[in-house]
């Protein structure tokens, strides 16, 4: 049978002794990093220029075909398109009733999706490379 340690060490109870404790040496490692940061900061080459765009940049996949339809038409409607299409996303629950969930009986909402997904397809290879 194993012996019992007694317990000849203090015991602190966790808050607030411990938090206390944990919350000063956080703020001193955060005063150090900082510190550090203003005295000696990491140049990574030239300033940037807010005035020039460069000309090689592009959004992230998942916007390319957004940019590529503001490309063919003007924003303000295009942006006006993506809006309607969202919030007619978001109503399509409301909008369609129907207590038939069979796709056969869903014609007009499969296609209008699979013309949707066509779309952004077409528009996202079209942003890839770049015309």
């Amino acid at each position: 049978m194993p012996t019992r340690q007694k317990d000849t060490e203090k015991k602190f109870p966790f808050y607030p002794v411990q938090l206390f404790l944990e919350a000063i040496v956080a703020l001193i490692a955060l005063g150090v990093v900082i510190s550090l940061a203003i005295l000696l900061p990491v140049e990574y080459g030239e300033k940037a220029n807010t005035l020039i765009t460069p000309f090689s940049i592009k959004p992230e996949w998942y916007f390319l075909w957004l940019f590529q339809l503001l490309k063919y038409i003007p924003t303000s409607v295009g942006l006006g398109i993506v809006l309607l299409v969202v919030l007619g996303l978001l109503g399509l629950p409301f909008i369609d009733r129907g207590a038939s969930r069979h796709p056969k009986d869903r014609k007009w909402v499969i296609v209008l999706g699979i013309l949707l997904l066509i779309m952004i397809s077409v528009l996202t290879i079209l942003g890839a490379i770049g015309k």
